[in-house]
């Protein structure tokens, strides 16, 4: 059993040292576990960043409603989020404003990176294809020296939790190429 007196302290005074900085790196990880467990949503990460404002923006005055899917703490998405270089890359591409293109084309381009589930980096595999919520099929590949894309367009920063979800963080804009299926008939009741 050991009693710890004063001088315990003298003799010992390394041992109230080394409880202090223990305790206080306790303390530090509880912090970090404590604000990692209170992530934001999809919403909230993108509005926070300066580098996704005009992903806002374009969610703002094209897709309210998935701005709405992105902000509810109940959803699963994974969303490939371009970044503002992305956007202005396809704008110059195109050698248009913003506010000249087509809504239902924004909307279905908007479509085109979100996926009704959360899908981290390490669950991808080479060649995979999922559907996106407009119906367009997204093909994932991982080249053998590294890195991942997304419709041929380059993952940049993978697997940024949220609440809701996970966002990766991507270099252009995903176009769908085709038309996205039809909805199929109503199921009967």
């Amino acid at each position: 059993f050991f009693s710890y007196t004063r001088r315990t302290a003298q003799v010992y005074p390394f041992i109230m040292v080394s409880v202090s900085k223990v305790s206080c790196l306790v303390a530090a990880a509880f912090a970090a576990v404590v604000s990692s467990v209170q992530a934001d949503t999809i919403a909230e990460i993108a509005a926070g960043n300066p580098d996704f404002s005009t992903l806002v923006e374009v969610l703002q005055a094209f897709a309210p409603e998935l701005l709405d899917a992105a902000s509810s703490e109940d959803a699963e998405l994974t969303v490939f989020a371009p970044n503002n270089d992305a956007f202005a890359g396809l704008l110059t591409s195109l050698d248009v404003e913003l506010s000249e293109l087509d809504p239902m084309l924004v909307k279905s381009i908007l479509e085109a990176h979100v996926i009704p589930e959360v899908v981290l980096s390490t669950d991808l595999t080479d060649v995979e294809v999922a559907e996106s919520i407009g119906g367009y099929p997204l093909t994932f590949e991982l080249p053998e020296g590294g890195g991942a894309f997304v419709n041929d367009v380059e993952i940049l920063v993978p697997d940024i939790i949220a609440d809701n979800g996970v966002i990766h963080v991507i270099g252009g804009v995903i176009v769908p190429t085709e038309e996205a299926p039809a909805p199929g008939p109503a199921p009967a009741n």
